[in-house]
């Protein structure tokens, strides 16, 4: 897909005399637009082969995709890109598309981390630590059982039965 064509004055262009010329494989002569009548007519100033310019007014442009006339009459174009050029842009928009995807694999790993650091400040805290009872230390005795606990025949400080 080419970029569209934006005519302006300075552009340089390939003058054909006639359609005929082109047809029969001569050369274009280069030009360089200096004035815009419209979107599809310029003035130019057309080089010959030896290097002379000269001015040609009111030359129809064809855009890449336009058609040519069919009449006799002069008519200049956008010099196609040179393999050079096309290449250097290729690399260039390889090197972009590559920057992009570093910044989008970048930027989702920065809201992964910040949807985790959400998600963790948004749960249940931890429970609270439990106190666990100590045991008495073996060199104080201990209470008696509660009276209700005690079951008559049994011993005291065993709880087997007595005999």
């Amino acid at each position: 897909m080419s970029d569209p064509i934006v005519l302006r004055v300075g552009i340089p262009v390939w003058f054909w005399a006639s359609l005929a010329s082109k047809r029969g494989l001569q050369q274009p002569e280069a030009a360089i637009v200096t004035h815009l009548h419209s979107a599809l007519c310029v003035n130019l100033t057309v080089f010959d082969a030896n290097g002379d310019p000269r001015p040609i007014h009111y030359v129809n442009f064809i855009p890449p995709v336009g058609l040519y006339p069919t009449k006799g009459e002069a008519f200049c174009e956008v010099i196609p890109e040179s393999n050079q050029s096309k290449l250097a842009r290729y690399r260039d928009l390889e090197r972009r598309v590559s920057e992009l995807e570093q910044l989008v694999r970048s930027f989702s790993n920065f809201v992964k981390a910040q949807s985790q650091s959400e998600s963790l400040s948004q749960e249940d805290p931890p429970p609270a630590p439990v106190a666990v009872p100590q045991k008495p230390s073996p060199s104080v005795p201990s209470s008696p059982p509660p009276a209700a606990s005690f079951i008559p025949g049994t011993s005291i400080l065993t709880g087997a039965k007595a005999p």
